[in-house]
């Protein structure tokens, strides 16, 4: 499974005026903020999951070569049935 690449557009930060402070440049900056960090929080979220997958792959794959060299060994834990002489 791919984790799909998200494009993250990241709009132009307007300047405040200098001469006052204005509430709604400071709205709109807080916004972007929150924005941001949703995306951010989702990639993350996404991270995670795709590390647990890959995390139980390895140990699945781990145990099963484990089984698949445990009569090859002969040390007893093999699921055939021995030949008796």
């Amino acid at each position: 499974m791919r984790a799909r690449m998200r494009r993250v557009i990241v709009p132009r930060l307007e300047i405040m005026p200098t001469d006052a402070v204005s509430l709604d440049f400071l709205a709109k900056q807080a916004k972007l903020n929150l924005d941001e960090l949703r995306v951010v929080r989702k990639e993350i979220a996404e991270m995670m999951r795709l590390i647990s997958a890959n995390y139980e792959l390895t140990r699945r794959v781990a145990r099963r070569q484990g089984e698949l060299r445990a009569p090859i060994a002969g040390n007893g834990n093999s699921t055939r049935p021995e030949l008796s002489p």
